[in-house]
């Protein structure tokens, strides 16, 4: 309590004396004493730099000299909170801001970053500026901090992701494979020895399954190194020649692990917690969006494109075959009137594109077919 002086004035928290007989401002306040919950309605009056409370009756509870450290800043719906010793707390409305003007007259003066919270153009500017800085982390720094991740993260985590979101495809829509055994193991055989000629340090399955629908006309590479080749695309392609030239395309993106990437750029901080802890439910049980990662960027395709380029020369696999698949899919895509394409065209560049490239990396003579 503040303690009477032999001159009828009271001593403050600071020990300097103050003038009783001082007016100023009044304000009706909230009172928590610190030690109950109890909230007790007061009178705040500040004269000059010293701040009164006074209950009813005309008691005053506390004084103190006002620093800025005892005021938090001003927020239009809020009170503002004043913070007095013995952990004494004070809500003082100012919807007017006729609080605010007394305590700048009493030396509490706003900082700068406040100052510049209260003006409307600087926060529109600071919000386009978070907008901005948002959308170049999700064009650079979100690409760039998920290669870093998916080439960090210890492979078993990988493999297991792998695992779970193909015994999902299983489980609600992929079916088995109905292509003969020994056709199966043909192009296993021949693409395992291939695929270890260019990348002998990634491991790499084959998994064949059947899908119904121009869906069916598909591969696609897993994380953790698992490639499933659907029964549809074998059937078009008519060739194993042509089918390894697939598989070459996908073994670019294990290499490049972009399925791992482009689901930590989809999915973000929650797939990195799921690789980290072990727990794939919240990934796996949304299986459109899963599936959906496995349609990857037009970079990460021509990435891939050109890996299946060097793994066709590095085993010398003939690309004709590679390059006629592609007039399929064209006439394919033309018949759909661009509807409901093969997965395998889904995000890739036009196929007649990538037909061209390829044309060009083995010096094969230009398609003579009617566009």
């Amino acid at each position: 309590m503040p303690l009477p002086s032999r001159s009828g004035s009271t001593l403050d928290y600071e020990g300097a004396a103050v003038d009783d007989s001082m007016t100023g401002e009044t304000f009706l306040a909230t009172r928590f004493d610190g030690r109950t919950a109890l909230a007790q309605d007061v009178e705040v009056r500040i004269a000059g730099t010293v701040l009164s409370v006074v209950a009813r009756g005309g008691v005053t509870l506390e004084r103190a000299r006002i620093a800025p450290r005892m005021v938090s800043e001003r927020f239009i719906e809020a009170p503002r909170i004043v913070a007095l010793p013995r952990n004494v707390m004070l809500e003082i409305p100012d919807a007017d801001g006729r609080l605010d003007r007394t305590l700048i007259a009493a030396g509490v003066i706003p900082g700068a970053i406040q100052r510049l919270q209260q003006r409307w153009g600087t926060a529109l500017a600071a919000l386009v500026s978070v907008i901005v800085l948002t959308v170049l982390a999700y064009v650079y720094g979100a690409p760039s901090a998920s290669r870093w991740l998916a080439f960090h993260l210890p492979s078993g985590f990988e493999q297991r992701l792998g695992v779970a979101l193909l015994d999902e495809l299983d489980e609600r829509m992929l079916k088995p494979s109905k292509l003969p055994a020994e056709q199966r193991e043909r192009i296993a055989d021949r693409f395992a020895q291939a695929a270890a000629r260019v990348e002998p340090d990634v491991d790499v399955k084959l998994e064949f399954r059947s899908l119904s629908g121009p869906s069916g006309i598909n591969a696609f590479a897993l994380p953790g190194g698992t490639i499933v080749v659907l029964d549809g695309l074998v059937k078009l392609a008519d060739s194993d020649d042509a089918v390894l030239g697939v598989l070459g395309h996908e073994l670019g993106h294990v290499a490049g692990k972009h399925s791992l990437r482009q689901l930590l750029q989809t999915i973000g901080i929650g797939a990195l917690a799921g690789l980290l802890w072990g727990d794939f439910s919240s990934i796996v049980a949304n299986l459109p969006l899963a599936y959906g990662v496995l349609s990857y960027s037009r970079d990460f395709e021509r990435e891939a494109d050109e890996a299946a380029i060097a793994f066709l020369q590095e085993n010398r696999i003939p690309p004709e075959p590679l390059v006629t698949l592609f007039g399929k899919f064209e006439e394919h895509e033309a018949k759909r009137g661009g509807r409901d394409v093969p997965g395998f065209l889904a995000t890739h560049p036009p196929t007649a594109d990538r037909e061209r490239r390829f044309r060009e990396a083995f010096g094969i003579g230009a398609s003579t077919r009617t566009p």
